[in-house]
């Protein structure tokens, strides 16, 4: 399979993953970076975490990841299947100011 980074293929749908909020309240943030394998029918696949900081927030970051949709990457006009390697950020947002 040709692999490429998840900037050169383009989602038409994209699922955000569930920050769950125990995770929220315990100032759990980390990255996911996960490969999977784009189908000729743009779906994803073969979904594995290659690095993350979390259990749970890899289980939320590879449930998000198999519901994307992407625009199939073709060769000679042909649609064919892709590696790709996609990271998913989980970053708490800063308190308010006081």
């Amino acid at each position: 399979f040709p692999t490429r980074r998840s900037s050169e293929l383009v989602p038409h749908r994209k699922v955000d993953p569930r920050y769950d909020p125990a995770l929220i309240a315990e100032h759990v943030q980390g990255r996911v970076q996960l490969y999977g394998v784009i189908g000729r029918d743009g779906h994803v696949s073969s979904i594995e975490v290659l690095r993350g900081d979390d259990e749970r927030l890899d289980r939320s970051a590879k449930e998000a990841l198999s519901k994307w949709e992407f625009y199939p990457a073709t060769r000679n006009g042909e649609p064919i299947d892709v590696d790709v390697v996609v990271e998913i950020p989980f970053v708490l947002a800063p308190p308010p100011p006081k």
